[in-house]
């Protein structure tokens, strides 16, 4: 029985106070930088702090972006996301803000990168500008695309691992595995937000793996309590340099599966900044080796 979504005005999406790092876009960045802090440490690498602000915004632009895209070609009629209905709504301050971000994180690239970084860096960049042009416009209503939950855990991935890649001595096996398990850990997030959101993305038209594939339902679930049974022994087995990693992304796994679990008592809304902050389980390791260094 198909979820039905209410008519809604513009000032019933007036965000809550605990929505706004969603609305704002800083959960990604946040969660990619909180990831990136914990493989670069897996790896024994120490990444400085202008890669760390590049990662942050590089990300924080392309959801923005996104997100920007979405909310002007909708009418506000159609909008019933709070963050959708922000972007919506504050298009030219947006834009603003964006191309000022832009130009501070080209300029910290320019000057802090090599090269090489820079050049594989436009690689990464027109990836993720075809994305964009691939899923809002070109192929936006084609079912064979690939999937946007997919496409964002790789873009995820390649964006906590890239400036590790050149960083000197770093674990390569040990980066491997992380990406891997960081990629699936991202799925697994998008996953159950397209589940919950399948009514809200049906009504605005949008595109996502729930609302294209009946069987993601089920799938969804049952790929996350499979995910999180192989990291449980993930940790038992690997690397003790890994068991950190390991036991983060098994704490974000269940949290994710227990959020899914309660979603239907208590809300999408609710669900949806919950799904962010269960990534976050390295920054307690992270504040932890910042206060061995101090």
């Amino acid at each position: 029985m198909p979820i039905e979504v209410k008519t809604v005005n513009s000032a019933s999406l007036k965000p809550y106070w605990w929505q706004w790092p969603t609305v704002l876009s800083l959960d990604a960045p946040s969660v990619a930088l909180v990831w990136q802090v914990m493989i670069s440490h897996v790896c024994g690498v120490v990444l400085d702090l202008p890669r760390q602000i590049i990662l942050g915004l590089s990300i924080w632009l392309a959801y923005v972006i996104d997100r920007w895209i979405e909310a002007y070609r909708l009418k506000t009629q159609q909008i019933h996301t709070k963050r959708l209905m922000f972007y919506h709504t504050n298009q030219k301050f947006i834009a603003l803000i964006w191309l000022i971000l832009f130009g501070c994180d080209l300029y910290l690239a320019l000057h802090n990168l090599t090269r090489s970084e820079i050049t594989h860096g436009l690689y990464l960049f027109t990836a993720v500008a075809l994305y964009l042009f691939s899923h809002q416009l070109l192929h936006r209503h084609v079912r064979w695309r690939i999937p946007k939950e997919i496409c964002v855990a790789l873009i995820l991935s390649a964006g906590v691992g890239f400036f590790i890649i050149f960083t000197p001595g770093y674990n390569r096996e040990f980066l491997n595995k992380s990406l891997i398990i960081f990629g699936l850990l991202c799925f697994v997030n998008c996953t159950f937000i397209s589940i919950w959101e399948k009514a809200i993305d049906t009504h605005q038209g949008q595109a996502s793996l729930a609302r294209e594939y009946a069987f993601t339902m089920r799938f969804g679930r049952w790929f996350a309590w499979c995910y999180t049974i192989f990291i449980g022994v993930f940790c038992l087995i690997s690397d003790p340099g890994m068991q950190i990693l390991g036991v983060c992304t098994l704490i974000s796994s269940l949290f994710l599966i227990v959020i899914d679990h309660y979603e239907p008592k208590y809300g999408r809304p609710w669900a949806r900044v919950l799904a962010d902050f269960a990534l976050l389980t390295p920054l307690v390791f992270t504040v932890y080796w910042h206060c061995q260094k101090g």
